[in-house]
């Protein structure tokens, strides 16, 4: 079944002049337009599309990925208001309409939203929601403790600061497990501490356990590949500004930046450090 909202993978059935009809296992077809049609496209080819409604409100699919899917949380910035709601960027033609009654606030131009993408259960289209507690999901023995999990700041507690998951469900990361204060919608890495038995979840920004100082290590030696092999941080760093460039705090950085210089990967360079090219 072709599901709206979600990513789909489908056989190129037959070309049309419209474009390419894709097909799943039950033959159901859909449309791929022509402007989205790779060159080599043959019958029998797989491809991984994006399904959703157009401006006609007929299903067609895309190569292009949105910035969020269907039951899943992302931060969406403003393209446009209505007098209905507001029209969000989420990366395809057609943009996603947040209706009034699901804003919490009144938005303008350019402002980042925190929403859930839901299907309107009357109309069939996709939506954008700012109540996502409404939406979120309950904590379960099939969500995975092992990785981590991209999450944004929802917003802050006496106790530190609930945040929901990409994928949908909510948490608490507590004050004293961070080292700088978060603003609302902030995006970061979580990992779940503890699931509770009323269902809630305890978030902290490392592993349990062993994996912690490798974890740290990974994420240093990423940061430095991505920042050209140099990040302007070293053992005398505010720890507010560590945590801005790696969402950890400074004393699992400090261990972090020992191992990697006992090992001889990195190497002081002014007011930061450097990645050594062997």
């Amino acid at each position: 079944m072709i599901g709206i909202g979600f990513r789909n993978l489908l056989s190129a059935s037959h070309q049309t002049p419209q474009g390419w009809y894709l097909c799943d296992d039950e033959e159901t077809e859909i449309l791929l337009p022509n402007k989205e049609v790779p060159l080599t496209l043959t019958a029998g080819d797989q491809l991984e599309v994006f399904c959703y409604l157009d401006h006609d409100e007929r299903p067609i699919v895309s190569l292009k990925m949105p910035l969020i899917e269907r039951d899943k949380v992302a931060v969406l910035k403003v393209a446009e208001t209505s007098d209905y709601g507001y029209f969000l960027d989420w990366g395809l033609e057609k943009q996603l309409f947040l209706p009034f009654k699901e804003s919490s606030v009144k938005h303008s131009e350019g402002d980042e939203v925190l929403v859930v993408c839901k299907l309107d259960p009357l109309s069939g289209r996709l939506m954008a929601s700012e109540r996502i507690e409404k939406h979120h999901k309950p904590a379960s023995d099939t969500i995975d403790v092992s990785v981590g999990h991209n999450a944004y700041v929802f917003r802050e507690t006496p106790l530190g600061y609930e945040v929901f998951t990409e994928s949908g469900y909510k948490g608490l990361l507590f004050r004293n497990r961070i080292a700088a204060s978060l603003q609302k919608n902030h995006c970061l890495m979580v990992f779940i501490e503890q699931l509770r038995p009323d269902g809630k979840i305890d978030f902290a920004l490392q592993p349990k356990g062993e994996d912690k100082l490798s974890r740290a290590v990974s994420m240093l030696i990423s940061a430095l590949e991505a920042s050209d092999g140099f990040l302007p941080l070293n053992d005398q760093s505010p720890s507010a500004v560590v945590f801005e460039h790696l969402n950890m705090s400074k004393k699992t950085f400090k261990a972090a930046l020992g191992m990697l210089l006992k090992r001889g990967k990195v190497t002081f360079e002014g007011n930061g450090v450097r990645i050594v090219v062997n």
